[in-house]
C-alpha cells in the first residue's frame, strides 16, 4: 500500500511518463524510429528521504 508521501513523489515521475507515451502514440505514425529515453528522477522532497542529483 502506498501512503500520501509516496503517491506525491511517484505522481511527477508517472504524469511524465504518461505524457511521453502520448506524445509517442501521436508521432509514431509520422516517425516510426521514434525513442523515449532518459526519463529519470532528479529530485525529490519529502517521504523517508530527500533525494537531489
Amino acid at each position: 500500500m502506498f501512503g500520501k508521501d509516496d503517491w506525491e513523489d511517484g505522481g511527477g515521475l508517472t504524469g511524465a511518463s504518461v505524457a511521453a507515451l502520448t506524445i509517442y502514440d501521436m508521432c509514431k505514425a509520422v516517425n516510426p524510429g521514434i525513442v523515449i529515453s532518459d526519463l529519470k528522477l532528479v529530485k525529490k522532497r519529502g517521504g523517508k528521504s530527500d533525494f537531489e542529483q
